[in-house]
């Protein structure tokens, strides 16, 4: 079993602004805001067969393990973008996007080994 934990790592908010008729990104403070904070626990388990050498060359091992056991939403980062979009009058709409990247969620895994 393994726990794994940090604090969430800083990252520079931003928002938008116009100038000149054109839609820019104002980026904040430099990493003045950090994401939420970061929290795993896994489990694995091996079991081994045939483990008498003498009587078979033959070994395989078979294991199991678990990622993110509760599934927790861990953030790893946020990216800014901007999109446009137009209306039924085709009027262009410009607005700031907010993209956060998670972790996976509850991975499981499971493992096959043959040795000979």
């Amino acid at each position: 079993m393994g726990s794994n934990f940090r604090t969430g790592i800083p990252f520079t908010a931003a928002s938008t602004r116009i100038e000149n008729d054109a839609v820019e990104i104002t980026f904040e403070t430099l990493n003045n805001q950090r994401l939420k904070n970061y929290h795993r626990l896994d489990v694995s388990a091996l079991y081994d067969f045939n483990q008498n050498k003498k009587e078979s060359k033959i070994n395989w091992r078979l294991g199991v393990s678990l990622l993110n056991v509760y599934g927790r939403q861990n953030e790893l980062r946020k990216e800014f973008e901007l999109m446009n979009d137009f209306d039924d009058e085709g009027n262009v709409t410009t607005e700031l996007r907010e993209l956060t990247r998670f972790s996976l969620g509850f991975t499981p895994n499971l493992v096959f080994r043959l040795s000979f």
